[in-house]
């Protein structure tokens, strides 16, 4: 009886011990992003979009006022929104050329900044 009560001890936490591995790679993969993706994708688990990583002190942007304050400072939220933006294929200032090819302007923390500064998206207090 207590040989195998044991054995089944042991089973259920090296299962348990699996799990939380697997759970642990998946979490980690998704922090670590692009490399990341592949590995998730070996583990058979659906990724519903690749989202870009923006980081809102990139010298691309992050000196860019957003009202009175830079984008390195303050600009967490919109960064992060620019990045689900961007992920889901939503590109900013679509418009149609004369040949109908379709003219975007790719989403990222600088050009959201702009949109937003040109269509009244802040309140004046950088948010």
């Amino acid at each position: 009886g207590d040989i195998a009560g044991q054995h089944l001890t042991n089973k259920r936490r090296v299962e348990a011990m699996s799990q939380a591995r697997m759970a642990f790679a998946l979490l980690s993969s998704l922090l670590l992003a692009p490399a990341s993706v592949q590995a998730i994708k070996l583990m058979n688990k659906t990724i519903p979009f690749e989202y870009p990583l923006f980081k809102q002190c990139d010298p691309a942007w992050g000196s860019d006022l957003m009202v009175t304050t830079t984008i390195c400072k303050v600009g967490c939220l919109m960064s992060s929104t620019s990045m689900a933006l961007n992920g889901s294929g939503i590109h900013i200032n679509a418009t149609l050329t004369s040949g109908g090819a379709v003219e975007a302007i790719s989403t990222n923390p600088g050009s959201l900044n702009k949109w937003l500064q040109a269509n009244g998206g802040y309140d004046g207090q950088n948010d």
